[in-house]
């Protein structure tokens, strides 16, 4: 071809000479000849003015994709760390229930990792893709002189500012604080800014100005509706079981629904698997105690129960006169009556947990917890002309159990199957007779009141994680609620109200996470509910932003709209007084709840520094009041809506 054609060649004579090749054929141009005869060979051709130059094929090769995936836990009792903060590549992402992570990189399978976990030591270290990493985190333990305290323990006890609405506590400090034990987890939450720290009842929360039953308080996963615990000392949580707190404010993601106020998440402790061990305390109000058994390989059991031990009300010597007496039998006046009320208050509860680990990863557990408190007096008066006879209780009785299972794939996606069932049961009853004894034992004033409300709910929900990249997570959810509520009351044997509803919906949720360059990351998500009751869908889209101004400084900001299913509205009678009852919403006489969350704050983080400044604003449509008339007008339901803003600020030195 070169004496032929008079073309020009440039090649490896050592390259070419390695294949054979014999073609009889005709072209109709050099190009179409020289690209036949180097057909099928790991060779290319290209054409510098006149020079035809056969050079080797350059093969394209590829990034390939690595998966980062693993588990944080505890060192000593390899107890799971949920919601652990990972830096991955200078990339931050967080851990699941169970203590799970996912990272997914192009190009290098070589990842710097830090992982940090309040109350414990950090990890800084460098791992492989492609294993199933276990990366066991050191408690950090501060020790307390016998007279002089040698540090500070409440510097570490809080983490905020990182999301929008959200803080982080760590229920070890409360055993620090000034108190009862049994009460710590509560009070250490109204430490915290936007929690009202009064004016409430010891196991509820006024979470951002939220109204009575706005907000939810989830115990591995199933709902804690709260026993009365009349003495306030006595929280419905046992604190030696509580292992992380996490408390979402307001403007929180698509993956929480059916609530327009705050989320307290606590996450139980799953006992240790390592060696058996018992805790005991007992104070001035409780005996409690917790058990950690381990079973078999990576599994264990945890047991704690909680008794009073005495009775914490004593019997009270009391004083009628006529003057004060609003329930006057005659309109003649009459001495003043002297008379003993006898007390009798008992509460105990129980938690039980089976926790089981794979060394891939995989989580299993079953959370167990029931509830009692019973409040009576009695008053047994036996007057010379007139005799009182009155029995008043109040019995609570909650219940919850709770399973999940959580898999990390081999391609580093997570998925969790998680199911709960909870309730709560109020028993009221009020009985009281007035009896003349100088008119052959008439009874001039008689009541019989009885009331019995209960709520349960039972869920069951699939969350799946899929890494799409270095930058971009997906969450997908679907999930099914059904709540059943029975409110009955009875006076003199008469029922006046028998209501029993039964809500089910269904749920759903699709949520975009990107985290770009420059520290800025983003959360997009839609949240649908149908309520097959109201054969509605309500949609709930919500959004929210975290940006690294600095190294030390972050802005939050969030939005979002929320439903709620099931109301708990408040009763006034005809002489003022206040009770409250769990009724599911129909759209009718109670409409269902919706808020509009606004949040927005910024953090400074920097020499052991912690500033954190968020201020909020909710609107909140459908709430109800009912208010009880006397028999000669219908009774009434008011209907309204409420906002509440105000501004956080939280400041915390290490010294």
């Amino acid at each position: 071809m070169r004496d032929k054609y008079r073309l020009q060649f440039s090649f490896n004579d050592h390259l070419l000479s390695q294949f054979n090749r014999s073609i009889n054929h005709k072209y109709d141009s050099p190009e179409e000849a020289i690209q036949s005869l180097i057909s099928g060979l790991p060779l290319t051709y290209r054409k510098h003015g006149d020079v035809f130059m056969i050079l080797p094929e350059k093969k394209q090769v590829l990034p390939k994709n690595y998966i980062l995936f693993g588990q944080i836990v505890e060192a000593q009792s390899n107890e799971a760390l949920p919601f652990s903060h990972i830096f991955v590549n200078n990339r931050i992402i967080f851990s699941d229930q169970k203590g799970s992570f996912s990272y997914f990189s192009a190009g290098d399978s070589i990842f710097k990792v830090n992982v940090s976990h309040l109350g414990y030591y950090k990890i800084d270290t460098v791992l492989v893709a492609g294993i199933n990493h276990q990366l066991y985190l050191t408690p950090s333990r501060i020790g307390i002189g016998e007279i002089v305290i040698k540090d500070k323990t409440t510097d570490r006890s809080t983490q905020i500012g990182n999301k929008p609405g959200t803080m982080k506590i760590n229920h070890l400090i409360a055993r620090y604080l000034s108190g009862n034990d049994d009460n710590s987890v509560f009070t250490l939450l109204r430490l915290m800014p936007g929690i009202l720290a009064a004016s409430e009842q010891s196991n509820g929360l006024i979470i951002w100005g939220a109204y009575e039953g706005h907000s939810q308080i989830l115990l591995d996963g199933f709902t804690i509706w709260g026993l009365k615990s009349f003495n306030d000392d006595i929280d419905a949580v046992n604190p030696l079981i509580a292992k992380e707190i996490e408390v979402f404010k307001g403007g929180y993601d698509v993956t929480y629904g059916d609530r327009i106020g705050g989320i307290v998440r606590i996450a139980g402790k799953s006992g240790s698997t390592s060696k058996p061990s018992i805790n005991l305390n007992i104070n001035n109000v409780t005996l409690n105690g917790m058990a950690e058994v381990p079973l078999w390989k990576n599994s264990s059991l945890l047991m704690s129960f909680r008794q009073t031990y005495y009775n914490l009300y004593n019997n009270k010597n009391m004083g009628i006169g006529n003057s004060q007496n609003q329930e006057a039998i005659t309109s003649k006046s009459r001495p003043n009556i002297d008379y003993t009320v006898f007390p009798d208050y008992n509460y105990r509860d129980a938690n039980l947990k089976f926790t089981a680990r794979s060394d891939s990863g995989e989580l299993f557990y079953i959370s167990l917890l029931g509830g009692e408190d019973r409040f009576k007096y009695t008053i047994n008066h036996l007057g010379t002309t007139r005799s009182l006879f009155k029995i008043n209780s109040e019995n609570n009785y909650q219940f919850g159990a709770s399973s999940f299972y959580g898999r990390t794939w081999k391609n580093g996606n997570i998925t969790n199957f998680s199911t709960s069932w909870s309730s709560l049961e109020t028993d009221l009853s009020d009985i009281q007779q007035y009896i003349n004894n100088n008119a052959s034992s008439d009874v001039i004033v008689k009541h019989d009141n009885l009331t019995h409300n209960r709520i349960a709910e039972s869920t069951a929900r699939v969350d799946n994680y899929i890494t799409i990249n270095k930058s971009h997570l997906l969450e997908v959810g679907i999930g099914y609620e059904m709540n059943d509520v029975l409110l009955r009351a009875d006076s003199a044997g008469i029922n006046q109200t028998n209501l029993k509803t039964l809500v089910s919906r269904a749920n759903g949720y699709l949520q975009d996470h990107l985290t770009l360059s420059g520290g800025i990351d983003i959360k997009l998500g839609f949240r649908a509910d149908y309520p097959f009751n109201l054969g509605q869908l309500y949609l709930q889209p919500r959004v929210s932003t975290s940006v690294n101004l600095s190294e030390s400084t972050k802005f939050n900001a969030a939005w979002g709209i929320y439903n709620q299913f099931i109301t708990k509205s408040s009763v006034v009678d005809d002489l003022g007084n206040y009770r409250y009852f769990w009724t599911s919403c129909n759209n009718k006489d109670i409409p269902v709840l919706k808020a509009v969350h606004w949040v927005a704050g910024g953090s400074y983080h920097k020499n052991d520094l912690t500033i954190s400044l968020e201020a909020y604003f909710k609107h909140t449509d459908g709430m109800t009041r009912f208010i009880n008339r006397n028999q000669r007008f219908k009774d009434l339901i008011y209907k309204g809506e409420g906002r509440s803003y105000g501004l956080d600020f939280f400041i915390k030195k290490r010294l």
